[in-house]
């Protein structure tokens, strides 16, 4: 019977790692993509996926992390004000870091950095602003990079999808002045 218990978790581990790699494929896709339905739609199912996984590795950073770009992908479908985007997820932001507080997740400076760019990361959404997606995405691939280090399997796909970010801000940052 052990045996058995043992196949089926690694077998459930396989799964879990190829819905990741299906979500950061499908949220590589959406960030090649112009600015459009299309687009969200990738970002929407690769969020989808990446939440998934994160709550099957019960990995509740990287859960929250995922539920505010969801939020976020949501709301681009709409035509609303930034201060309604910044209300709402501002207020996803804080719900995040109230309950990882209150789960005592944040211990060390890389959990604050991870924190500082979930919100910078939130905010980002709100504003379109490639200088906070550049500080969030880094300080959130350092986190996720520390977090896979640590054991936390699912952190490689953040790290490796936050390192894509932040580089996209820093190209759209040299945009803007050159």
């Amino acid at each position: 019977m052990n045996e058995e218990v043992m196949e089926l978790k690694v077998k459930s581990n396989r799964i879990n790692l190829g819905v990741s790699i299906i979500g950061l494929i499908l949220v590589i896709v959406g960030a090649m993509l112009p600015p459009i339905i299309t687009q969200k739609v990738f970002f929407v199912s690769g969020a989808v996926c990446l939440l998934i996984a994160s709550c099957v590795d019960r990995a509740e950073f990287f859960a929250f992390l995922n539920a505010i770009v969801l939020l976020g992908t949501v709301i681009a479908f709409f035509h609303v004000s930034v201060t309604f985007k910044l209300v709402l997820l501002g207020i996803a932001g804080v719900i995040a870091l109230g309950y990882l507080f209150k789960r005592e997740y944040i211990k060390t400076i890389i959990d604050i950095l991870g924190c500082v760019g979930l919100l910078l990361l939130a905010f980002g959404y709100a504003v379109s602003n490639p200088f906070v997606y550049l500080f969030g995405g880094f300080f959130l691939t350092i986190y996720s990079y520390t977090a896979y280090k640590n054991g936390v399997r699912i952190g490689l796909i953040f790290a490796i999808l936050n390192a894509i970010f932040t580089v996209m801000a820093l190209i759209g940052i040299l945009r803007l002045f050159g």
